[in-house]
């Protein structure tokens, strides 16, 4: 009925409480199911993970410099952060909240650009804008390495998909 949407509406807007997290923190990204938020925290260096059912940070993991955007794969299994004071992309393991590479892409040493990143449908390649260098870097997400690098134009940054889905 009308009148239930419109309490589920305010209740959906209520403040509960503020959890801490690190410096500067800029972004939160959920995973596809929403279990866990990770925050980007571009003073440290850092993601808070936040533990939506408990509503509390339950972990940080150190990234790269400047974490600020960040992809989740398909099937939640990692997350992928692109790093805007480094030229370093940091893959975390979802379930186990560590940085398990830092895989080396364009140029982004200023920091002077927000990087967005994309990843394939499948979860097959993720793809870096390199705002410095005006490339995009094409990432495997099996063997997380470069695979490819396109020519793009100084100062790049919005993305489109790179690579074949399933």
């Amino acid at each position: 009925s009308p009148r239930r949407k419109t309490i589920l509406r305010k209740r959906a807007r209520k403040w509960i409480k503020s959890i801490p997290a690190g410096k500067n923190s800029n972004t939160i990204h959920f995973t596809h199911d929403g279990r866990f938020g990770y925050v980007a925290n571009q003073g440290e260096a850092s993601l808070t993970v936040i533990d939506a059912a408990d509503d509390g940070a339950v972990d940080t993991i150190e990234v790269g410099e400047g974490p600020d955007y960040l992809i989740f794969s398909p099937d939640d299994r990692y997350a992928y952060v692109a790093n805007t004071r480094s030229d370093k992309l940091s893959v975390v393991e979802v379930g186990s909240h560590r940085r398990v590479a830092n895989v080396s892409v364009g140029g982004s040493k200023l920091g002077l650009m927000h990087r967005h990143i994309s990843i394939s449908p499948g979860g097959d390649y993720v793809s870096v804008p390199n705002p410095e260098d005006g490339t995009v870097s094409v990432v495997s997400a099996k063997d997380l390495k470069v695979v490819g690098t396109l020519m793009a134009g100084k100062g790049c940054n919005a993305m489109c998909t790179v690579g074949g889905g399933h």
